[in-house]
């Protein structure tokens, strides 16, 4: 720790310009955060540790991990806009103002020197993987927009017209709600490969939901997910063979919450809440 100390005077220093020799506490726990936040992500790349033969100082591994950082906000800022030709919102306000709106202001406001703890947005649009929301700085934008990506590609794969008939079968003002609408358009397909419906037939039958609910109260929550993953596997395989690992390790994060969604679904006879076209 007394190594850090030099670091977040000199970091002060900057700070105020060289026109003062103080700040306040609050700043200056912040600059220790920021310094600590730069040593981190060095500490992420165990092949760089791996091979540095001796030990680090701390000034070292700050000046090494700011520089990673710079490079690493570069590289989420070119995969951003990769994203941005295939970007749909499907009319949904938050996913378009948190994509298209918001992200751009991260990257023209973010302070890599004095505030990479800081990703200035709330992310409103709700995504699957909750990592981002442990998450801090340039790690939870990357985390975001990768996880924004499985999203693209997987809907993108679908004809817009069932994407957009599913949202407004599941709530007539989905555009206005913060939900992840590929959450609900994946658990929807889900739902006509357990009924063994074609999924080019619009509307699921009632003894297709009475077949449902048997066969969901009959197995256990982890059966039921085991059930769940088996069909997701299948359908991504199937529509997305050249991603289907990167769009499977997005959606199974949703796994878990809809095996509780649809058991008590299930348990109510409400399953046409869940699977609604």
């Amino acid at each position: 720790m007394e190594e850090l100390l030099p670091i977040v005077a000199e970091l002060s220093k900057k700070y105020t310009s060289n026109e003062s020799t103080s700040i306040s506490y609050e700043k200056a726990n912040e600059l220790m955060e920021a310094v600590l936040y730069c040593i981190r992500e060095l500490e992420e790349e165990k092949d760089y540790i791996e091979s540095v033969e001796f030990q680090l100082s701390a000034r070292q591994a700050y000046e090494e991990g700011y520089r990673r950082l710079v490079e690493k906000v570069l590289v989420v800022k070119e995969r951003y806009h990769s994203i941005l030709p295939m970007f749909d919102s499907y009319g949904n306000k938050a996913y378009y103002d948190t994509v298209i709106k918001g992200i751009p202001q991260f990257f023209l406001y973010y302070d890599s020197r004095y505030r990479p703890f800081d990703h200035l947005l709330t992310l409103d649009y709700p995504l699957l993987c909750t990592k981002v929301y442990e998450q801090c700085g340039i790690d939870a934008i990357q985390t975001y927009i990768d996880g924004v990506h499985a999203e693209q590609i997987f809907l993108s794969g679908l004809p817009k017209e069932y994407v957009t008939e599913v949202l407004k079968a599941y709530h007539i003002e989905y555009d206005e709600l913060l939900l992840n609408i590929s959450s609900v358009v994946m658990r929807n397909m889900i739902g006509s490969m357990m009924a063994d419906k074609p999924i080019t037939r619009f509307g699921f039958q009632e003894q297709e939901y009475k077949r449902m609910e048997e066969e969901v109260n009959g197995i256990s929550e982890e059966k039921l997910k085991q059930v769940i993953l088996y069909y997701m596997h299948a359908l991504v395989q199937k529509g997305w063979e050249n991603q289907a690992e990167e769009v499977n390790s997005y959606f199974q994060n949703d796994i878990a919450g809809f095996v509780v969604e649809l058991k008590n679904a299930a348990k109510h006879h409400v399953l046409k809440q869940i699977f609604v076209l």
